[in-house]
């Protein structure tokens, strides 16, 4: 929206041309949780443009900020939202901060600039609102925190800008924030609350425990519920609920593929946090086992993201490669986790390959695959019931009649640079097949950094990855490439280029599979 999007820089400074960077691209800070007894509140805000062109060099800029709450099991809900921009269209406020204290009343701290008479260079202010006020208005006027006396030139502004409550007190708010004094600019730190929230904080109680197996080994992802709140265990099956009032609770384990013992237990908290909640977890037998090539319809039910799974099992045996489990035809979002040895689970380190596609169409390829038991495990993003088909297949004896090179050599990807890793193919006839598999592993944070290509010997190049997946560590993965018009003899290159600072890594293994 700003100046016909093209400047970050856009809201203006009085008796200047430059402009400050209101950081309209981003939900300003983190968005903050607070269970208020009756509901549980999210506040936010953003920055948004009043001037209803959305575009030209005029600019209105105010603070859009909301509140989302949920009551018991139901969904969350748009509770109130507003734009705060009092004052003419020459009055700019920008980036906001946020919260919410015991009560539910709202506070705000924000920068503001304006150009009109009298001018105000820019100031670090703040606003807000209590629980019982009209829906959707900061009511409680505006406050200078620190006042401006100069224009900032640099453009860039308020990253650190934020906004919290005392957790002593569940009262006072903090706000740190940015101001334009003679000189350079300045951070102020400075605190406030609502008349009508006072004493301390009210007084919550945890409840832990541990989940494991009869062996005394955690157990991993179970979901661990008391009343309305509910954790699920960490990798070593340890657990703690947390924000419990006083009173009686009955905690409750579940996961699928386990039943637990005992299976729910009683406890009243009075003045101190609960102890020893313990659960011991019996896998249920896992007897979906995948044979070669043949595909197995299947699904799985979901009543909250990830919180179901339907579990598989693939044998592996001596001389196989080219291990492929892939998901198809997913009525809807569906998330693929594999494991060698032991079944996978969803936080890190518990699993070997999970693709990250946001779809149900996912796979996980292994060239060179280990002999033994492959777990696998089919998890419901999306709520409700799934169906799925899932197939495992691999070649042995010769790779099925085809053949089969790679390279293992490991080959350091640096920052912003290009590496190559080249195979000699020998001995096949004539051209590449219209559907050249090439496996690529590639261990490296932040896939969004890399561009992939197989170089054919002519020199052809044919793109792989193109700087997809984002945030996503890491490419495992077999590619198909319609490389008939090539002769199939002669070195082959995968070349990956990193074309972004910070994150680095390193190409495993790669193979050609003709």
């Amino acid at each position: 929206w700003f100046r016909d999007y093209s400047s970050f820089d856009t809201v203006p400074q009085p008796g200047s041309t430059s402009r400050l960077d209101p950081i309209r691209e981003v939900i300003l800070n983190s968005m903050v949780y607070r269970n208020l007894g009756t509901a549980e509140s999210i506040v936010g805000n953003f920055a948004t443009n009043q001037n209803a062109a959305r575009s030209g060099t005029t600019v209105d800029s105010g603070i859009r900020w909301f509140e989302l709450r949920k009551v018991g099991s139901g969904n969350w809900t748009l509770h109130q939202e507003g734009t705060f921009s009092p004052g003419d269209s020459s009055t700019h406020h920008l980036i906001g901060a946020i919260a919410t204290d015991k009560m539910g009343n709202i506070g705000m701290s924000y920068n503001v600039a304006k150009t009109s008479s009298p001018t105000v260079f820019a100031t670090l202010r703040r606003t807000g609102r209590l629980a019982t006020d009209t829906l959707g208005v900061m009511t409680q006027g505006e406050t200078d925190i620190a006042t401006g006396s100069a224009v900032e030139t640099s453009g860039r502004w308020g990253d650190y800008h934020q906004t919290v409550v005392d957790p002593s007190d569940d009262c006072t708010f903090w706000t740190v924030g940015m101001y334009r004094p003679s000189g350079s600019w300045n951070t102020r730190i400075s605190d406030f609350k609502f008349s009508n929230c006072s004493g301390g904080g009210t007084t919550t109680y945890t409840v832990s425990g541990t989940v494991t197996t009869s062996t005394g080994v955690g157990i991993s992802g179970v979901t661990v519920s008391a009343g309305s709140n509910s954790t699920t265990t960490n990798s070593s099956g340890a657990y703690t609920i947390s924000n419990l009032a006083a009173g009686s609770y009955t905690i409750s384990p579940s996961a699928s593929g386990y039943t637990f013992s005992p299976t729910t237990r009683s406890v009243t908290i009075s003045s101190a946090n609960v102890t020893g909640q313990n659960f011991t977890g019996t896998a249920v037998p896992v007897n979906n086992a995948l044979s070669n090539g043949v595909p197995v319809n299947s699904s799985v039910s979901s009543t909250t993201a990830n919180s179901d799974f339907t579990e598989f099992t693939v044998a592996v045996p001596s001389g196989a490669s080219n291990l492929n489990i892939a998901t198809t035809g997913a009525s809807g979002d569906i998330d693929l986790y594999v494991r060698f040895g032991s079944s996978p689970g969803t936080g890190t380190g518990q699993y070997d390959c999970r693709p990250y596609t946001g779809s149900g169409n996912e796979s996980c390829p292994f060239a060179t695959p280990s002999v033994g038991t492959y777990y696998v495990r089919v998890y419901g993003y999306a709520t409700g019931t799934q169906t799925f088909t899932i197939t495992a297949s691999w070649t042995t004896g010769g790779k099925g009649g085809t053949t089969f090179f790679e390279n293992t050599s490991n080959f350091t990807i640096n920052d912003n640079s290009d590496i190559y890793s080249p195979i000699t193919v020998s001995g096949v006839s004539g051209n590449a097949p219209s559907d050249l598999e090439v496996a690529v592993n590639i261990v490296h944070t932040y896939i969004g950094d890399l561009q992939v290509y197989l170089i054919a010997p002519d020199g052809s190049s044919y793109t792989l990855h193109n700087r997809s997946g984002g945030g996503t560590d890491n490419i495992n993965q077999t590619y198909t490439v319609n490389a008939s018009s090539e002769t199939a003899n002669g070195t082959w290159q995968l070349r990956v280029r990193d074309r972004a600072s910070g994150d680095t890594g390193y190409l495993d293994a790669w193979s050609l599979q003709f």
